[in-house]
Formats: structure tokens, C-alpha cells, sequence
């Protein structure tokens, strides 16, 4: 008997009391509550992360659309510039050779 008493007496110190488990409770609320509020604030972060990817998606393209442009445009003024500097080369070319001696 005696045994038994000291076997208990050595657990007791190690038992949880009711109040320390409604301590456990509410910490594991308020945890839960912490853990909700980030649930809500991943998810709204997600949608904000997702206009931005959308926003640059849309500038991205316009972008893309703007250099297909002007890469026309430079292939004009170049052909441009082929087509009247060119023969004004060989004009000049044809008269030096021709007439200068």
C-alpha cells in the first residue's frame, strides 16, 4: 500500500490540473483564430500576387506589340535609305568613272 501511495504521490506533481487545461484551450483558440486570420491574409496576398501577374502579362504585351512596331519601322527607314542612298552612290560612282579623268 504504501508503494502505491508513493507511486502516486510521485505523479501527481506531473498531472494537469483543470486549470491548466483551460489554459491549453485557449491558447489553442487564440491559435486557431492566429491561424484563420493568416488563412485570410495568404489568401487575399494570392489575389494580389495574381492582379499583379495579370497586370504584367497585359504590359508585357503591349511592350511586345511596341517593339514589333518600331522594329517595322527601322526595317522601313532602312530600306528607305537603301533605296535612295544606294543608287545615288552608284550614280556618283558611274559619273566619276564616266567623265573625270
Amino acid at each position: 500500500m504504501e508503494l502505491r501511495i508513493s507511486a502516486l504521490e510521485a505523479i501527481i506533481p506531473t498531472l494537469a490540473l483543470r486549470v491548466d487545461l483551460q489554459a491549453l484551450r485557449e491558447d489553442l483558440q487564440a491559435t486557431r483564430e492566429d491561424l484563420r486570420s493568416m488563412r485570410t491574409d495568404i489568401t487575399h496576398l494570392g489575389h494580389s500576387i495574381h492582379r499583379v501577374e495579370v497586370s504584367i502579362h497585359k504590359d508585357l504585351g503591349s511592350i511586345r506589340k511596341e517593339m514589333h512596331d518600331n522594329t517595322w519601322q527601322i526595317i522601313k527607314w532602312m530600306i528607305g535609305l537603301a533605296v535612295t542612298v544606294l543608287p545615288l552612290l552608284f550614280a556618283g560612282v558611274f559619273y566619276i568613272a564616266r567623265y573625270v579623268h
